[in-house]
């Protein structure tokens, strides 16, 4: 068993092409050696967003703090405290921040 308090785990800030204002806690991750899921926390600044990109594993989004809009293949869905989100593989996404956001987004293990 892995015990953290996500008050102790370092901010990252998200130094990829396209990202504005994101910084990421790596709850667990690769120096844990977890089995299957990679478990992250992103902040978005108020007007920030993470780069538009896609990549072949899924993500599943749980939106803790904040409004703005997910950009999906196309398509921006508004997003508010609460809301929930299935990403599919090769699906190009974003989240855009209108307010300061906090959402936790879990991946396969060896997704980045």
């Amino acid at each position: 068993m892995i015990k953290k308090n996500i008050n102790e785990v370092l901010k990252e800030k998200v130094e990829i092409e396209g990202a504005k204002g994101v910084q990421v806690q790596w709850i667990f991750g690769e120096k844990d050696n977890v089995p299957t899921f990679y478990f992250r926390i992103f902040h978005v600044e108020a007007g920030g967003n993470t780069p538009k990109h896609k990549h072949p594993w899924e993500h599943e989004v749980l939106i803790l703090k904040g409004k703005g809009k997910v950009y999906f293949e196309g398509e921006y869905i508004d997003f508010s405290e609460g809301d929930a989100f299935f990403i599919p593989p090769n699906k190009e996404h974003c989240f855009i921040a209108d307010t300061e956001g906090k959402f936790i987004c879990l991946i396969p293990k060896g997704g980045k």
